[in-house]
């Protein structure tokens, strides 16, 4: 088949330029670009597609998230194969070139994805079983090996070989995509493929500018978790889905909501409240450990005791405060606590 003349990179963006300029830099300027930038700034379109020429950017006014993201680049895209590409991934010297060799080899795949390595220098592959772990190493002769399920930063797609399965469902946000996507294909009976010498590094959760990343934290949990369970439910059925996500998802939920709430307080310079003079001490313990335990309870009635408690010291509500604006990197006010003590 073949690659020169016949792809086009697609990568889904948010805030994420900290990373973008040595991704595109990686890319040889003779393939087509397209960048979804998810967070809205037209100014990152202007800047971007003023100093790359071959990059088109759509900023979505609102982020309908990856899986929508990506749909949307393939759509654009002029030519039948699509390289789906995260933003903090950077091509090596030989990446397209053993592909190319590979897809002339093999003819017909619905996906070919270069062996990762990560910011450690450690290499990885596509996966045969377990799709919930990639550090599996597979040992071949060959310069390619048949795979079920890859990572999702790097990988190569024959829009061709998709046609009726359909790309990235896009229910999910965020996380299992590429599983998702690669248990269809498999399922279909189409092939997935890992080539050996074609490598790409990948930096890892750094897509993200660090004044972002916080932000993007708080939510991120929640859609692991509900991407978890809808993975779950739409291949093997409700009960399997909740059984193994249940716990998480209540701690998400939990989780998602304080976060929600109090990074709203500080992104709106609300003051944190802290009644008293903030040296009263408590001992804590999780909330959602709490809740998890009243549900076991329910389930399983008094058979079994919980143990709930934290064995750590108090800690005063002053030091929670100086936590959280170290967690959060940012000065949070305290006024309202010095009022509370007149």
């Amino acid at each position: 088949m073949g690659i020169k003349n016949n792809l086009t990179f697609v990568i889904v963006t948010y805030e994420s330029d900290n990373v973008i300029n040595d991704c595109l830099s990686s890319i040889p300027s003779n393939y087509p670009i397209i960048i979804i930038e998810n967070s809205g700034k037209k100014n990152f379109q202007e800047k971007i597609e003023k100093k790359y020429p071959n990059v088109k950017c759509e900023v979505m006014e609102k982020n309908k998230g990856y899986c929508f993201g990506n749909n949307l680049g393939i759509k654009l895209s002029k030519t039948n194969l699509v390289f789906i590409l995260n933003p903090d991934v950077r091509l090596q010297r030989n990446t397209l070139e053993e592909l190319d060799k590979v897809s002339n080899e093999i003819k017909n795949f619905a996906i070919l994805a270069p062996t990762l390595i990560s910011d450690e220098s450690k290499e990885g592959f596509g996966l045969t079983k377990n799709y919930g772990s990639y550090k599996k190493t597979l040992t071949t002769t060959s310069d390619y090996f048949e795979v079920d399920y890859i990572q999702g930063c790097a990988f190569l797609l024959d829009k061709s070989e998709l046609k009726d399965i359909g790309f990235f469902d896009e229910n999910i946000f965020m996380y299992f995509d590429e599983i998702d996507l690669c248990k269809r294909i498999k399922n279909s009976g189409k092939k997935i493929y890992v080539s050996k010498k074609a490598k790409i590094k990948h930096l890892g959760a750094k897509g993200v500018n660090d004044e972002f990343f916080n932000e993007i934290e708080f939510s991120r949990n929640w859609h692991l978790m509900w991407s978890t369970f809808y993975f779950n439910k739409k291949h093997y059925g409700y009960f399997f889905a909740l059984k193994k996500t249940y716990k998480k998802l209540i701690t998400s939920m939990i989780k998602f909501l304080f976060f929600t709430l109090t990074f709203n307080s500080i992104k709106k310079k609300k003051p944190i409240t802290i009644f008293k003079s903030g040296k009263q001490t408590r001992t804590f313990c999780y909330v959602t450990d709490a809740i998890t335990a009243m549900f076991l309870v329910i389930i399983n009635g008094n058979k079994f005791v919980y143990n709930i408690g934290n064995d750590k010291p108090e800690l005063s509500m002053k030091k929670l405060h100086q936590l959280m604006q170290k967690s959060l990197n940012k000065k949070m006010d305290m006024s309202a606590m010095m009022k509370s003590m007149l």
